[in-house]
């Protein structure tokens, strides 16, 4: 939509997210009433660590994105977002389920500083080795939150539409806080050394994103967020369950389970019948009884209560 004339943008900008939002609702309204979903009602915090991060990085690009800009590659179109691309690619492909997802911030910060280590050094190169550098780090940060955030709905029910459009939004408020910024800098009085300042400013805030990030031990943490809710346990619930997939996992991992059979293993853990596990995978009980045998064989168990058995005491983490 880059081309087009304001009203034309706008006229896009507002009537897509309408039509879309009447088009699901009738959607909704098409299924009968017996099948639609009925959940309670919950108050959401927001995921602020999460969102405070990405909004430094997005602050840190938009001090830079003129550079990147007028580089021989274009703001998104730089060799570095292909690189960050092609790492995770090639991570899941040949680690597959061991790969592990947090490696991808352990990269977003070292190009990013390492961008503006090189930037006085390098001169009239410099377009192209930040735009390298930024476009990576800004693409690992990207990749990271869509994650995270999509875990959140997965895990919490948060509808995606809300979570992502609020970062999103927070996220360009920032990207524009830091191209204003760029300009003020620019037009300092002389005697301000930009290309040495403005490196130590994005410097300054990507370590300081980074330590947010990094003050959370996992992916799937909560990042700030706190679930409350009408319905009494139903937080207690969300954590229980947490730790239960968290544990299968590992278990998986372990033993050399399968998705289906993790998947499995999660629902048994969380004293389901074969029945529920069946309409809840959309497989037959049939097939659910021939994994449950294959788990018992991998995990050398031979009833509920020694598969229960496994989980026991991790409540108390």
């Amino acid at each position: 939509m880059k081309g087009f004339l304001f009203p034309w943008f706008a006229t896009y900008l507002f009537i897509l997210p309408i039509a879309t939002i009447a088009s699901a609702g009738a959607a909704f309204r098409s299924i009968p009433q017996a099948e639609r979903s009925h959940i309670s009602q919950a108050q959401i915090a927001f995921p602020w660590k999460l969102v405070l991060w990405m909004a430094i990085f997005s602050l840190a690009y938009g001090l830079v994105q003129e550079q990147l800009t007028t580089s021989a590659f274009g703001p998104h179109s730089s060799p570095g977002a292909l690189f960050v691309g092609l790492f995770v690619f090639m991570g899941i492909a040949l680690r597959k389920r061991k790969f592990d997802f947090s490696a991808i911030y352990r990269v977003a910060l070292p190009l990013m500083v390492g961008a503006f280590l090189i930037i006085p050094i390098v001169g009239n190169f410099n377009n192209m080795v930040t735009a390298f550098f930024v476009s990576g780090a800004y693409t690992a940060c990207s990749i990271l939150i869509m994650i995270i955030m999509s875990n959140m709905c997965y895990r919490y029910g948060i509808a995606a539409m809300w979570l992502f459009g609020i970062e999103r939004t927070v996220r360009m408020a920032f990207n524009g806080a830091g191209r204003t910024t760029h300009d003020v800098l620019l037009n300092a009085p002389s005697g301000f050394d930009m290309p040495y300042v403005l490196p130590a400013i994005v410097i300054i805030l990507a370590v300081v994103s980074t330590m947010v990030l990094l003050s959370e031990s996992g992916l799937a943490n909560t990042w700030g967020m706190n679930v409350s809710d009408t319905e009494p346990h139903r937080m207690e619930q969300f954590v229980r369950s947490d730790v239960i997939k968290n544990h299968s996992h590992d278990l998986a991992l372990q033993f050399g389970l399968t998705l289906r059979e993790e998947e499995i293993l999660s629902a048994l853990a969380e004293r389901k019948h074969n029945p529920e596990i069946a309409k809840e995978l959309f497989i037959s009980e049939q097939t659910v009884k021939t994994h449950v045998r294959n788990l018992y064989r991998k995990l050398d168990i031979h009833s509920r209560d020694e598969l229960f058995s496994l989980f026991d005491g991790i409540g108390g983490k």
